[in-house]
């Protein structure tokens, strides 16, 4: 409940609750303003060439100079970067059998460039600021690698895709496998001790992403008044992070950390042998060689003995699956589209927040039962533990803002309607408007399946650094029909 009472400058509010600008005392803010500038300049090129209309080549070249490279080799030269695509339509080549309507396979092969944040690559000695009035001078304990200097982005990409139709265009197959690196990648590491830095900035690793994606499109029903059209796209990635180290900068062990987990149980962080975007905690409940839970002497849930972030589950699906669907009838048309992300997991701070406050269903529904039966779990000595833990102690020792992540991961997979859609095409004759269209649309309108107790593709993440793959601080979220 708002009260219109002035809480005074300590709060820093005038009144609770009400998040504007014009609420905040200005005794109690502080603002802080900057502008970066760069210049980049360009040289482009690129040439279309084709041979009887069947074969057709597309080049591309281009060189960029960015100030972002000063004081470095690259300020001169530059850095290229190009493009190169075949493709061949294979039906005007040869003569197809009776059932193939066309065929095309196409090759390309692309290397793209990108430069780096203003001023990094020869940074100021010291920082000059003034916050709330006052001017301050601090050395600046951030440079770049002092064993090597700073270089392009380099990201490197193949594709091979196969296109037919069949039956006079009825159904139709486009198939399309891709690899992709990113090389030199923009990181910032952690400087030794004695350094007298805290950060250097470097050029490391290769992340790969390799993967399939395929669509099918059907036309099962064609007439003169009524035209159905479906479509089933399918899509597989991998990804992985090849390398992350060098001999001579950065051990293989090390873990550059994207999020800092803080007060707060989420950290992402990528490693060597890891996925982009895998999900990091700072607390995994204590289990033996047989993955069972070990209860302390008080037949308590005690944290494992490891220490810094630890793995908890990576958020990128094992495949997508989409079907969607347009039926034509005279001048209405209705579309709607279904879609869903299978495997992956995510993280629910939301979730771990509201147990250990005791107001989730969960909580409630556990006091309503007695308690929890722990499943799979043992006491110190190793024999299974059958009793009842108390409900409010269960929640507060593996819940919270720095709960256990591991009893908060869900699994990721999601299938909704995604898009449902009727419109009419008004019949128009007249010289001012000669083409109307009126309609409904719903996006997102309920799940058929999910797992996860919010979306797993909405970031509800209210604190800085929070991915898509887990809720912080935000309301529950609501499906009209979960599993």
């Amino acid at each position: 409940m708002l009260n219109d009472n002035n809480v005074g400058p300590l709060d820093g509010m005038f009144s609770p609750n009400i998040f504007q600008l014009a609420n905040i005392d200005p005794a109690a803010m502080t603002v802080q303003q900057g502008v970066d500038r760069k210049q980049v300049q360009a040289l482009f090129a690129s040439a279309n060439l084709g041979f009887k209309d069947y074969l057709f080549l597309d080049l591309t070249g281009r060189n960029d100079w960015s100030s972002t490279f000063a004081y470095t080799p690259t300020m001169k030269s530059g850095y290229f970067y190009y493009s190169a695509g075949l493709t061949a339509v294979v039906s005007e080549m040869f003569k197809m059998p009776e059932p193939i309507s066309f065929t095309k396979l196409r090759l390309s092969y692309a290397k793209v460039g990108n430069d780096l944040p203003a001023y990094i690559s020869r940074p100021a000695t010291y920082n000059y600021r003034i916050l709330g009035g006052v001017k301050q001078l601090s050395f600046n304990n951030r440079v770049p690698h002092p064993q090597t200097y700073l270089q392009p982005e380099d990201n490197r990409s193949f594709e091979a895709g196969l296109e037919m139709r069949f039956a006079n265009d009825r159904i139709g197959v486009d198939l399309t496998w891709y690899k992709n690196n990113n090389y030199r990648q923009y990181v910032e590491i952690q400087a030794p001790p004695g350094s007298k830095y805290s950060i250097y900035y470097l050029n490391l690793g290769n992340i790969r992403n390799t993967g399939l994606e395929a669509m099918l499109t059907l036309v099962p029903v064609k007439t003169s008044s009524v035209t159905w059209t479906s479509n089933i796209n399918f899509a597989h990635n991998k990804n992985k992070v090849v390398k992350l180290s060098d001999p001579n900068l950065v051990e293989k062990s090390v873990i550059f950390r994207l999020t800092e987990p803080g007060s707060n149980m989420y950290a992402s962080a990528v490693e060597e042998g890891g996925q982009w975007g895998d999900i990091y905690t700072q607390a995994l409940v204590k289990r033996n060689a047989a993955g069972q839970i070990v209860l302390d002497g008080n037949n308590r849930i005690q944290d494992s003995t490891n220490s810094g972030i630890l793995y908890a589950g990576s958020p990128n699906p094992d495949f997508t699956l989409g079907w969607n669907n347009k039926i034509d009838y005279k001048g209405f048309t209705l579309t709607f589209l279904f879609d869903g992300r299978f495997g992956g997991k995510v993280m629910s701070m939301t979730q771990s927040v509201l147990d250990a406050a005791g107001v989730s269903e969960a909580s409630a529904a556990a006091r309503d039962a007695g308690g929890i039966r722990l499943q799979n779990a043992v006491d110190k000595d190793g024999k299974p533990y059958t009793g009842l833990y108390d409900a409010r102690q269960y929640y507060e020792d593996i819940g919270g803002r720095n709960g256990n992540g591991d009893m908060y991961m869900y699994d990721a997979t999601a299938i909704r309607l995604r898009e449902l859609s009727l419109s009419y095409q008004v019949p128009l004759k007249g010289k001012l408007v000669r083409n109307l269209r009126v309609g409904l649309i719903g996006r997102n309108l309920f799940f058929l399946k999910r797992e996860a107790p919010f979306d797993p593709e909405v970031s509800a993440g209210a604190i800085t650094g929070c991915r898509a793959s887990t809720s912080s601080a935000c309301l529950p979220h609501v499906a009209l029909a979960p599993a």
